[in-house]
């Protein structure tokens, strides 16, 4: 498309195609690492502090910190593979990453509509068991 203005290249370049895949990685980096991290603390952390019996107000603030620094890094994730979309749309492996993000968001999305389910099917059923106890009473 030589001659049209467009912003975007057309991935012939293997200099391009290399940036585009190290964005990607990057992207993965940013998406799953603080995911792993703050796993790998919990189980470290959350085990030797049951062990020892008792709870910690500095590992209550590292997790929320970790958690805090995830989101900003699932937004740098985002934004990366935006970015790769958008500067190299002929790359696959930016297409592949952006629709394994679109399925996780799904899927995401379907696991907190089915949660959000169950948790008014519970409150329902205990508030209306809970009326025939206060008429025993």
């Amino acid at each position: 498309m030589k001659g049209t203005g467009m912003m975007y290249n057309d991935m012939n370049n293997p200099d391009d195609e290399r940036k585009a895949n190290v964005f990607c990685i990057a992207s993965l980096i940013c998406v799953f690492l603080p995911r792993v991290l703050q796993f790998l603390g919990y189980l470290l952390f959350g085990t030797l502090l049951q062990q020892v019996g008792r709870e910690s107000v500095l590992y209550d603030r590292i997790s929320g910190a970790l958690s805090a620094l995830g989101i900003l890094f699932l937004i740098a994730g985002i934004v990366l593979v935006i970015y790769v979309r958008v500067k190299y749309p002929k790359n696959i492996f930016g297409k592949v990453l952006m629709w394994i993000y679109i399925v996780l968001a799904v899927l995401i999305l379907i696991a907190f509509i089915v949660m959000l389910v169950a948790c008014t099917l519970a409150c329902s059923y205990l508030i209306e068991t809970c009326q025939g106890c206060a008429s025993m009473g």
